[in-house]
C-alpha cells in the first residue's frame, strides 16, 4: 500500500510540474482580425514602434503620419514585455494583438504610452503621434 501511495504522489507531482512548465509564445502567431481593426483592412504604410526595457523608451519621441491615410501600426518588443496605447485613436497593441490598422480623420497630437507595467521607468515610457 505504501508503494502505491508513493507512486501516486510522484505521478501527481510530475503532472503538476509539467503543466506549469510549458509556455507557448502565441505572439508569433498573432493575426490582426479585420473586424477589430479601425478603418479599412488594407494599409498603404506601416508604422513600427520599437520598445526597449533597457531605456524604457520607444525608438522615437515623435512619429508623424498624414490625416486620412490608412496606416498599419505595429509594436515590436526589442526587450521586455510592453503594450502600446493611443486612447484617443482607440489603439491598444498588446500580447496577442501586436498590429492594428487605423485611418485617423482628425489632425492633432496624440499621446502614445506603454500600457503594460514593464518596470521602474514604465510611467515615463511615452511618445507622440502627430497627425498632419
Amino acid at each position: 500500500m505504501k508503494k502505491l501511495l508513493s507512486l501516486l504522489l510522484v505521478l501527481t507531482l510530475v503532472f503538476a510540474l509539467s503543466a506549469c512548465g510549458s509556455k507557448k509564445d502565441d505572439a508569433a502567431d498573432a493575426i490582426v482580425d479585420p473586424a477589430e481593426a479601425v478603418g479599412t483592412t488594407e494599409a498603404s504604410t506601416e508604422l513600427i514602434f520599437k520598445a526597449s526595457k533597457e531605456t524604457f523608451k520607444f525608438d522615437k519621441e515623435e512619429y508623424t503620419i498624414k490625416k486620412g491615410e490608412t496606416i498599419k501600426l505595429t509594436l515590436v518588443n526589442e526587450s521586455g514585455t510592453h503594450a502600446l496605447r493611443i486612447d484617443k485613436l482607440k489603439v491598444n497593441l498588446k500580447e496577442g494583438k501586436m498590429s492594428q490598422i487605423i485611418t485617423p480623420d482628425e489632425a492633432g497630437t496624440y499621446t502614445i504610452s506603454c500600457s503594460f507595467p514593464c518596470g521602474g521607468g514604465h510611467m515615463n515610457m511615452k511618445a507622440k503621434l502627430i497627425v498632419v
